[in-house]
């Protein structure tokens, strides 16, 4: 589970599938909203008089895995991409494991800011 998705209609199906499995909603995803990069897709919702939601985001598989590791380990889901966070915590660890560079070294920045 990762960005980037293209906020297709399967895509969105996917990620709310897995909110549905996690006993969370679209308000949980802390990733912002943007149209579809997908552009027929982007055309369609508009035609249909419909805004694009954080589910259509690119990084919205990113943020429902967060999610699910905040559930699994009964962690807070409301503040999730707070750096401080424990799964923010988590994927630093994880990330300077995966490269050996130790963590004080990696720069963290918010998703989309």
């Amino acid at each position: 589970m990762c960005g980037s998705l293209s906020g297709q209609d399967f895509h969105v199906a996917l990620v709310q599938k897995v909110l549905d499995r996690l006993g969370l909603s679209v308000d949980h995803l802390k990733c912002g909203i943007h149209p579809p990069s997908h552009r027929p897709t982007a055309q369609a919702l508009a035609q249909a008089g419909l805004k694009p939601t954080p589910m259509h985001n690119n990084c919205a598989g990113k943020h429902v895995a967060m999610l699910a590791l905040c559930v699994h380990h009964g962690w807070p889901v409301d503040n999730y991409p707070d750096p401080q966070h424990p799964v923010q915590q988590l994927v630093l660890d994880t990330i300077a494991q995966v490269t050996g560079v130790p963590r004080e070294q990696i720069t963290v920045a918010i998703d989309g800011l």
